[in-house]
């Protein structure tokens, strides 16, 4: 039996500023339907009010199609509208019938189809049968299917307008707004047209917020458009020309820029026979041109997301899987290059490492050889010989060397070649011991070795990971980027924004004339943040050999309040206590502490070479478990004293809240969350004592005012229920005050004869 869904249909809710957006729409579309239907060409063809309509959105057909009818009625020109009006009918009736299919509705050919059809029938009203006729009907069949194209195409990426335009796009979006500024051509003042203002103003634009490309496209067909409107063939090509060169100094500035098109347009204009409509040109490009100057740098950095043509370009997939495969491969290598010294070496150990037994067998040949109680010793009372041998190796392990004095007397009694015997066990096991202490030591480095080449290979392998899935590259953000900082007059020559795994931008931009543009860090996190709507924090700017590069992060949502407060166990003595921090560059905060074996400047070389090296590892790309495993073997080795370290990580994610602990070795972290507090322990051994370490690990997610405190030994002497109670009633208080209140009770509180080192480090979250 089938399940019985029950729906329940509710009328969906729309707030107030929904409605008021959409009736601006509404009332934008209308408007746009009579002003594009205004457009005459050749003084008796207004055919664009049909191609608006078979182009337009279905959501806003109602709205332009009213718009439409009404300009059509008011033609503003000879020639009646009213054909017109009949086509545009034909094409709203068709697009009512086929609005079950999405697909023929929004189709830019379907829509020339109809638009070209409706104007074809309707123009057998005007067709008088003459040759020029037949040429004007198939030129205007074939203007209202181009721009019917034109404007479905344009609608169709119009919603997402911002995110950036193909070259493609970018030429429909240009056209339709040419059509809008060549429609209002006869609305005049003194013979001035607003048509050649806006177009002028529209040029410059495109030029400086789309470069040479916009502003090709903007020209071209502006002054086609206005060459069918009935304006001289000359200034249109005046205006192209003019135009051209405007795009081609763009990168000089706005001025310059602005100075260049009137110019060319001025003294084209001299060459030509002087008269009202020259005369009106130049006064429109000239008020164009202030319109343009007034532009402020806001909404220039908007006009930029519009009308900047992103390039086609992809981070190369093959070079990326290409780099990955070999760094995979490297990995395998030094994995493999581990696993078999390992085999070579356990195989060496058995040929040429000498037993117990075979230095046995040494001294009964060179000592008891032909002695008459050979076979006494060595065979019946061979666990008493034994024995014997046992007691006098101890000898020589506490005395360094071996007499026949010391001799146990029972043996001593029966053995015919005491001093022979004495010197023959002395130096074949002083021998032996050597070689033993020799091979395990070899053994200590050859696992060191070994666990730093498998730290490597983690690192590589880490690395393939990253390459293959981690980050990823927002072209479009790059090129809106480029198109902000030029309205600040920075150019740049190249810029990546990269994306990381979480999702979070960070952008790089080299300069191409870093000695002409003036940096300042808050117009630059504004402007990027503006133009690719995302909050970014204030850049890093970076100059090497001679060259300029501008490196911008997202900023993120939390931040962190640092205190650190220390006590050395002496006064006067190094602490031997050793701490750093920092941020990956990936919006990790990263805090370490280290407390190296026992106090003074022996444990603060152990400590600050854990904290140092560790640190440098994370911020080179290695993981936290690779470059543990790095840094044990390091210090197994450091000398040939013991040498250890405990090692204590915070990990802080600064955009989402989420808090790492790595322990090894380490005194318990205390966290309040939410106004509670607890702790974090670890049962882990510290570094440098066994070839095979690992870290304890904890998480926990962190809000606003949430406090860490990591600490030292000699902090938790008596526990840490006080710093527990102490978090708890916190208010008010800095990072630094807390941390210094925490370290002269922990000072206080030791009741014993021993001290310690004491170390606080308080982090707030804010």
């Amino acid at each position: 039996m089938k399940d019985v869904k029950i729906l329940s249909y509710k009328a969906e809710k729309f707030s107030k500023s929904d409605i008021r957006m959409a009736v601006i729409y509404h009332l934008l579309f209308a408007a746009l339907g009579f002003t594009v239907c205004k457009a005459a060409f050749f003084e008796k063809y207004m055919p664009l009010g049909v191609s608006f309509l078979a182009g337009c959105s279905p959501a806003y057909l109602p709205s332009a199609a009213v718009g439409v009818f009404i300009g059509y009625f008011i033609p503003g020109i000879s020639v009646s509208g009213f054909r017109y009006i009949a086509a545009s009918l034909a094409v709203i009736a068709v697009r009512f019938i086929i609005s079950f299919s999405k697909k023929l509705n929004t189709s830019p050919l379907f829509a020339a189809l109809t638009s070209s059809v409706s104007v074809a029938v309707t123009s057998a009203v005007a067709f008088s049968g003459t040759s020029a006729d037949v040429i004007h009907i198939t030129l205007e069949v074939l203007l209202v299917a181009a721009a019917a194209i034109v404007i479905s195409r344009t609608f169709s990426f119009l919603p997402h307008l911002y995110r950036g335009l193909s070259n493609e796009e970018l030429g429909c979006f240009l056209i339709v707004i040419s059509m809008v500024t060549v429609s209002l051509y006869r609305v005049a003042l003194f013979g001035v047209s607003i048509s050649g203002i806006l177009t002028a103003a529209l040029i410059l634009t495109c030029a400086k917020y789309g470069g040479m490309q916009a502003s090709t496209a903007c020209s071209v067909s502006s002054a086609l458009l206005l060459y069918f409107s009935g304006r001289p063939a000359q200034i249109c090509l005046i205006f192209t020309a003019a135009a051209l060169i405007s795009g081609l100094v763009t990168s000089l500035g706005k001025y310059i820029q602005i100075c260049s098109l009137f110019t060319c347009v001025t003294v084209s204009v001299l060459l030509l026979p002087a008269n009202a409509q020259t005369a009106a040109f130049v006064t429109e490009v000239l008020i164009g041109c202030i319109i343009f100057a007034l532009i402020p740098k806001s909404t220039g950095i908007n006009l930029g997301r519009v009308f900047t043509c992103f390039p086609e370009i992809s981070v190369n997939n093959d070079l990326n899987r290409a780099v990955t495969i070999r760094l995979s491969e490297a990995a395998a290598s030094i994995k493999d290059v581990k696993t078999t010294v390992d085999e070579v070496a356990s195989r060496l150990d058995g040929i040429n490492t000498p037993g117990f037994s075979g230095m046995l067998a040494q001294i009964k040949d060179s000592a008891c050889i032909g002695c008459k109680m050979h076979t006494r010793c060595w065979q019946a009372n061979k666990s008493e010989t034994l024995g014997a041998i046992f007691e006098m190796i101890n000898k020589i392990k506490s005395t360094g060397h071996l007499s026949s004095d010391n001799m146990p007397g029972d043996f001593k009694s029966i053995c015919l070649r005491p001093e022979r015997f004495c010197g023959s066990l002395s130096t074949n096991y002083l021998s032996y011991a050597a070689i033993t202490e020799t091979n395990g030591r070899i053994q200590q480095i050859r696992q060191a070795i070994g666990d730093q080449f498998e730290g490597i290979a983690i690192m590589l392998a880490e690395m393939s990971q990253n390459f293959s899935k981690d980050i990823r590259f927002d072209n479009a953000a790059a090129v809106t980027a480029v198109c902000a900082l030029k309205n600040l007059g920075i150019i740049a020559e190249e810029c990546s924004a990269p994306v990381d795994k979480y999702g979070r931008m960070k952008i790089i931009i080299k300069l191409k004339k870093p000695n002409d543009a003036v940096l300042n860090k808050r117009d630059i996190m504004r402007a990027l943040s503006l133009s690719c709507e995302r909050n970014f924090a204030p850049p890093v700017i970076k100059k090497a050999s001679g060259e300029t590069f501008i490196n911008i992060s997202e900023r993120a949502k939390f931040k962190m309040d640092i205190g650190i407060s220390q006590k050395s166990a002496r006064p006067g003595d190094m602490c031997g206590d050793a701490y750093s921090y920092f941020s990956d560059g990936t919006g990790r905060f990263i805090i370490i502490l280290s407390d190296g074996m026992g106090t003074g400047s022996r444990a603060a070389v152990d400590s600050a070479m854990a904290s140092g090296l560790i640190s440098r590892l994370i911020k080179s790309g290695f993981g936290f478990d690779c470059a543990l495993k790095i840094l044990n073997s390091s210090m197994l080795f450091k000398s040939a004293d013991e040498s250890l370290a405990t090692l204590d990580i915070a990990c802080f994610d600064m955009f989402n809240g989420e808090l790492n602990l790595y322990k090894a070795g380490a005194a318990p972290t205390v966290v309040r969350r939410s106004g509670r507090s607890g702790k974090a322990v670890s049962t882990s051994m510290p570094i440098g004592i066994l070839p095979d370490v690992a870290f304890d690990k904890a998480y926990i997610k962190l809000s606003s005012k949430d406090i860490l405190v990591m600490v030292s030994d000699g902090v938790t002497a008596t526990g840490t229920d006080w710093i527990r109670d102490e978090l708890e009633h916190a208010v008010d208080c800095t990072a630094q005050s807390l941390s210094d209140r925490l370290c002269q009770m922990a000072a206080n509180r030791r009741t014993d004869s021993h001290t310690d080192d004491i170390t606080v480090i308080t982090a707030i979250i804010n």
